[in-house]
């Protein structure tokens, strides 16, 4: 315990823009602390799932500086200071904090937000994916690759499952569902697929005035996919799937940019495999 310390005014400043709610451990008002950590994440969640251009959390790094300035110039110093009011506490904790996110996000589960409809109806414009990233290679995340590598002996591509991807030639990250592999042909004639010569089963289970939703089965696994009515079916034929490569199709088959437009997926573009939707 020590009397008479008084926290530094440009210091505050620093952290309160850098790293806002933990300031407030340094100026020794660690409810304050708790109380912002608590809002600044709902508000953090909230900008992440409305999917809108206005950042609510952005505000913490007006409000938090200033809060903090208040209380460091008319500082009690009798009160006894802590030891997370130590200069080198707060970087200290937010980098293990952060290094953990990062690394956890990196190497093993990763979540991403879906902006388009391509994937519907099982996949919708605003849901949240969860990607299983632990043996498909690509090691990063927040724009940061830490390893490329490629696919893991381990793992298993199996048709029917999505996955998560770099398209030849994009930098953006998809998602599809993976429909042919290396030395499969694929064939696709009045908006039916074959794979090896064998149609893959579709059963009609609804029908609207525009669109159609089947249930698709490939390699005994189910899933729904979406076809338009008023889209005209684009043929394609005899495309074999090179080696070391995958051949993916969007589940709103018609309203999807995929393997049939940029062609297949090298294995050293995969990012993982999606494993929830919510």
């Amino acid at each position: 315990m020590e009397e008479g310390w008084k926290p530094k005014i440009w210091l505050t400043l620093i952290y309160g823009i850098i790293f806002q709610p933990f300031v407030f451990l340094y100026v020794n008002r660690v409810g304050l602390f708790w109380w912002y950590l608590l809002v600044s994440v709902i508000t953090t969640a909230i900008d992440y799932f409305s999917q809108t251009n206005i950042a609510i959390s952005y505000i913490f790094i007006i409000i938090c500086p200033i809060h903090a300035f208040v209380i460091a110039r008319n500082y009690d110093v009798t009160i006894e200071r802590r030891w997370y009011c130590r200069w080198w506490v707060i970087p200290t904790i937010f980098i293990i904090i952060f290094g953990s996110i990062f690394l956890f996000r990196s190497f093993l589960f990763e979540p991403f937000s879906i902006p388009a409809s391509s994937m519907s109806p099982n996949i919708n414009k605003g849901d949240i994916i969860i990607v299983k990233k632990w043996g498909y290679g690509d090691y990063g995340t927040f724009d940061i690759t830490m390893f490329d590598t490629e696919l893991s002996d381990s793992i298993n591509l199996e048709p029917g499952r999505l996955y998560a991807f770099y398209p030849p030639h994009i930098k953006s990250p998809y998602v599809k569902r993976l429909v042919g592999l290396p030395n499969d042909i694929i064939h696709i004639k009045n908006k039916r697929i074959y794979v090896n010569g064998q149609m893959l089963n579709l059963e009609l289970t609804s029908e609207g005035d525009e669109i159609e939703t089947y249930i698709e089965t490939v390699d005994k696994r189910s899933y729904k996919v979406q076809l338009s009515k008023k889209r005209v079916a684009i043929d394609k034929e005899n495309m074999k799937v090179p080696d070391n490569h995958y051949f993916f199709l969007g589940d709103n088959r018609d309203n999807s940019n995929d393997s049939r437009y940029w062609g297949p997926v090298p294995s050293s573009n995969f990012i993982g495999e999606v494993i929830y939707v919510f």
